[in-house]
């Protein structure tokens, strides 16, 4: 598949939505998320992953993409606490990049890429609960509410992070 997006240096406050942001649309089970594409580097097929013992059952594995050793997570298991369905024809991984590492996300399916305002975003009431931090809030777009996704604060909110990035700095070392 094409690269979506190369990397942009940005400041830490700009890790938020802008006025106006295009943003990667996918879904997860059912529901349609979206991410910033300014932190998409590209939306790749599976390939293989080499799965990391002792780690959050999120966390599918290593992979090597593009000469790049990039942990995948799950976002079903993350969303749901639930396994991820099986690989089919649509399954993609969203590759990001955070300040961190650059990390890939598993989704049922990418699908599009659209123009958001920061003034259609509807903030959630679920900010005061930790885990759900990462949800930036929703948008209406023609009746379809897209549940926007703040990768930077999504990996803060797992388990297991700090060690992950440990473990990939080794891996990039060897």
């Amino acid at each position: 598949m094409k690269q979506v997006l190369l990397f942009n240096k940005r400041t830490k406050e700009d890790w938020k939505m802008s006025t106006i942001d295009k943003i990667v649309v996918f879904n997860c089970g059912n529901e349609e998320y979206g991410i910033s594409i300014q932190h998409v580097i590209s939306i790749e097929k599976p390939g293989a992953l080499t799965p990391i013992p002792q780690f959050p059952s999120y966390v599918k594995g290593m992979s090597k993409i593009r000469e790049e050793v990039l942990p995948i997570l799950d976002l079903r298991t993350v969303l749901y606490g639930v396994d991820t369905e099986p690989v089919a024809v649509e399954t993609r991984w969203i590759i990001l990049h955070s300040k961190e590492f650059v990390f890939g996300l598993i989704c049922s399916q990418a699908k599009e890429i659209i123009e958001v305002s920061e003034s259609s975003l509807t903030k959630l009431g679920l900010t005061g609960y930790k885990k759900t931090e990462y949800l930036q809030g929703v948008v209406n777009i023609n009746g379809r509410l897209i549940t926007i996704i703040d990768h930077a604060q999504l990996l803060h909110s797992l388990d297991g992070m700090n060690q992950l990035e440990d473990y990939v700095n080794t891996v990039k070392e060897s």
